[in-house]
Protein backbone atom coordinates (compact mmCIF):
# COMPACT_ATOMS: atom_id res chain seq x y z
CA UNK A 1 0.00 0.00 0.00
CA UNK A 2 2.76 2.47 0.75
CA UNK A 3 3.93 2.26 -2.68
CA UNK A 4 0.70 3.37 -3.95
CA UNK A 5 0.43 6.26 -1.68
CA UNK A 6 4.02 6.93 -2.54
CA UNK A 7 3.31 6.83 -6.71
CA UNK A 8 -0.53 9.05 -6.03
CA UNK A 9 1.00 11.42 -3.78
CA UNK A 10 4.07 12.17 -6.43
CA UNK A 11 1.56 11.99 -9.20
CA UNK A 12 -0.32 14.81 -7.37
CA UNK A 13 2.07 16.98 -6.82
CA UNK A 14 3.23 16.75 -10.18
CA UNK A 15 -0.51 17.75 -11.75
CA UNK A 16 -0.96 20.56 -9.29
CA UNK A 17 1.31 20.85 -6.54
CA UNK A 18 -0.69 20.04 -3.82
CA UNK A 19 -1.74 16.63 -1.37
CA UNK A 20 -5.15 16.91 -0.88
CA UNK A 21 -5.49 14.66 2.10
CA UNK A 22 -8.74 13.35 2.42
CA UNK A 23 -9.66 13.45 -1.29
CA UNK A 24 -6.73 11.35 -2.46
CA UNK A 25 -7.01 8.64 0.38
CA UNK A 26 -10.43 7.94 -1.02
CA UNK A 27 -9.67 7.94 -4.29
CA UNK A 28 -6.87 5.57 -3.39
CA UNK A 29 -9.18 3.69 -1.25
CA UNK A 30 -11.66 2.92 -3.93
CA UNK A 31 -9.09 2.03 -6.53
CA UNK A 32 -7.49 -0.63 -4.30
CA UNK A 33 -10.66 -2.01 -2.58
CA UNK A 34 -8.85 -5.41 -2.49
CA UNK A 35 -5.87 -3.96 -0.21
CA UNK A 36 -8.89 -3.33 2.28
CA UNK A 37 -7.22 -0.79 4.01
CA UNK A 38 -8.32 1.62 5.97
CA UNK A 39 -9.26 5.32 4.78
CA UNK A 40 -7.38 6.48 8.32
CA UNK A 41 -4.15 4.64 7.60
CA UNK A 42 -4.25 6.02 4.27
CA UNK A 43 -4.41 9.49 5.12
CA UNK A 44 -1.86 9.00 7.93
CA UNK A 45 0.53 7.44 4.93
CA UNK A 46 0.06 10.78 2.66
CA UNK A 47 0.33 13.24 5.59
CA UNK A 48 3.59 11.61 6.86
CA UNK A 49 4.84 11.43 3.10
CA UNK A 50 3.94 15.22 2.25
CA UNK A 51 5.54 16.29 5.58
CA UNK A 52 8.58 14.26 4.31
CA UNK A 53 8.29 15.64 0.73
CA UNK A 54 7.47 19.53 2.48
CA UNK A 55 4.89 19.66 -0.23
CA UNK A 56 1.66 21.96 0.53
CA UNK A 57 -1.27 20.20 1.83
CA UNK A 58 -4.84 20.38 1.53
CA UNK A 59 -7.70 18.78 4.08
CA UNK A 60 -10.70 19.82 1.49
CA UNK A 61 -12.85 17.09 1.01
CA UNK A 62 -15.35 19.51 -1.16
CA UNK A 63 -12.31 19.90 -3.54
CA UNK A 64 -13.98 16.81 -5.21
CA UNK A 65 -17.23 16.92 -4.44
CA UNK A 66 -16.97 14.63 -1.39
CA UNK A 67 -19.87 14.46 0.73
CA UNK A 68 -20.09 13.49 4.08
CA UNK A 69 -23.42 12.39 6.21
CA UNK A 70 -25.16 14.72 8.42
CA UNK A 71 -26.12 12.73 10.62
CA UNK A 72 -29.89 13.79 10.34
CA UNK A 73 -32.17 11.28 8.38
CA UNK A 74 -31.11 10.09 5.74
CA UNK A 75 -29.88 13.06 3.72
CA UNK A 76 -26.18 13.98 2.63
CA UNK A 77 -24.46 17.44 2.48
CA UNK A 78 -21.26 19.03 1.33
CA UNK A 79 -19.04 20.44 4.26
CA UNK A 80 -19.82 23.67 5.10
CA UNK A 81 -17.78 26.39 3.92
CA UNK A 82 -15.58 28.41 6.27
CA UNK A 83 -14.17 31.39 5.58
CA UNK A 84 -10.46 31.78 5.84
CA UNK A 85 -9.44 34.57 8.22
CA UNK A 86 -7.33 37.33 6.92
CA UNK A 87 -3.96 38.11 6.93
CA UNK A 88 -2.51 40.19 9.10
CA UNK A 89 0.71 42.07 7.85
Amino acid sequence: MRSIVRHAAHSAITRSGIINIPVLAEEIRRRNTRENAALEDIEYELLRLAQRLNAAIEFDRRAAGVVMPTGIGDGMSTLPMVPAAPARD
